[in-house]
Formats: C-alpha cells, sequence, structure tokens
C-alpha cells in the first residue's frame, strides 16, 4: 500500500477507485481529510471506515455523512452519530430523534451511546432525563452479561455519574468471573477509592459484600 504521506495525488485516486476495502479503508484511515461526497458512494465497508476515521466533518460532507446513520452496519451508525452529534451542536435533536430505536450489537452500543448522548444534550427531553439516566445505570448491573455492563461502565464514568447504584454494581462487578471485566472494575474502584467523596462510600460496600 502507497503511503500517502509521501503520494497525495495518488491515494485520491484510490479513494474512488475499484480496490479491496481493506486498501480503501488504508488510505481513508491516512488521508481522511481528502474523502469527498463521491468516496461515500462506495462499499458498506468503504461507508464504516469513513465513519471511523472522518471525525471532522466539513459542510460540505454533511448531507453525505448524514447518510450513515441509515446504514446497514452497528458499527458505522454508533461512530457516524457520535461525530455528527460533536460537529453539529444544532442538529443534535435531529440526530438522536433519528436514532432513538436502535439499539446495536449485543453490548447494545448504539442504545448506550444514544442515551449518554441524550444525557448530555442539556435541552433534549427534559422529562425523560432521569429515565434515561436510570436506563443507563441498569445496563451496569449484574442482570445483564459483562459486555453490556462493561459499556455502561465506561459511559458513566466519561459522564462522571458515581451513585450508590453505580458503585454497587462496581463492586459486584469487581468478583465477576471474567477476568479482564474483573480486572477494569477493580481498576475503577481503585482510581475512584483516591476521592474521599467516594472512598468511605466504596468500602462500606466492600465491606458489606
Amino acid at each position: 500500500m502507497v503511503d500517502c504521506e509521501l503520494a497525495t495525488s495518488k491515494c485520491s485516486y484510490y479513494l474512488t477507485a475499484p480496490i479491496s476495502d481493506e486498501a480503501k479503508r488504508k488510505v481513508i484511515s491516512q488521508i481522511p481529510n481528502q474523502v469527498t461526497p463521491e468516496v461515500f458512494e462506495g462499499s458498506l465497508k468503504t461507508r464504516q471506515a469513513i465513519a471511523q476515521y472522518v471525525d471532522k466533518i466539513p459542510l460540505s460532507l454533511k448531507a453525505s455523512y448524514e447518510t450513515l446513520l441509515k446504514d446497514g452496519s452497528y458499527a458505522t451508525i454508533e461512530a457516524a452519530l457520535f461525530h455528527l452529534w460533536i460537529n453539529f451542536p444544532e442538529d443534535r435533536e435531529n440526530y438522536l430523534n433519528a436514532t432513538s430505536e436502535l439499539i446495536g450489537f449485543n453490548d447494545k452500543n448504539i442504545r448506550q451511546l444514544w442515551l449518554a448522548l441524550a444525557i448530555s444534550t442539556p435541552l433534549y427531553e427534559l422529562d425523560k432525563k432521569e429515565a434515561f439516566l436510570n436506563e443507563l445505570v441498569g445496563y451496569s448491573s449484574p442482570k445483564y452479561g459483562f459486555e453490556v455492563r462493561l459499556t455502561a461502565f465506561n459511559y458513566l464514568n466519561s459522564l462522571g455519574i458515581y451513585n450508590d447504584q453505580v458503585l454497587t454494581n462496581l463492586v459486584e462487578a469487581s468478583k465477576h468471573y471474567n477476568w479482564q471485566f474483573k480486572k477494569f472494575a477493580k481498576d475503577m474502584l481503585e482510581e475512584l477509592s483516591k476521592q474521599p467523596d467516594f472512598k468511605a462510600t466504596i468500602l462500606r460496600l466492600q465491606n458489606s459484600n
């Protein structure tokens, strides 16, 4: 594969040339700022690469990029929703409305991202904010598999949400049979324990289990 830093013009040609999906993915990863509306007419894998690597969306690509929200790939929709939400704050409500019924993979990747974004959009569905938060917190509970729970904990952590229920679920997770998930929970508890506001609560929960 050509080095796009040394041969930009050749790589620009490759963006719409009949090459393999993997080769085109590598090109897009190297020159995401060279993507044009024509590149969106490529295969599902090509569009997936655009959603992943084109994170700064110029107005000239906005309409084409918005079509990614209707793709058949959950990975594409997840990345596109996040990048559109970041790039165009004025249209956040439209993007959330367009994806409000989607769940995604087994870890509920789209739904959990949607909840995190809905909670973070100040004026969106104000009367449902508590329900959105409760749903996201609920996905961190033992009721769900560790893939769902891991995704939930990551979003709750990024949002800075550590209520008693989240901490209770995290302590339970620190005793999980899956060693990677168990380690994740232990590491997160260790970091939170460095903060006086959480240390006492975490110790209480650990001693009661």
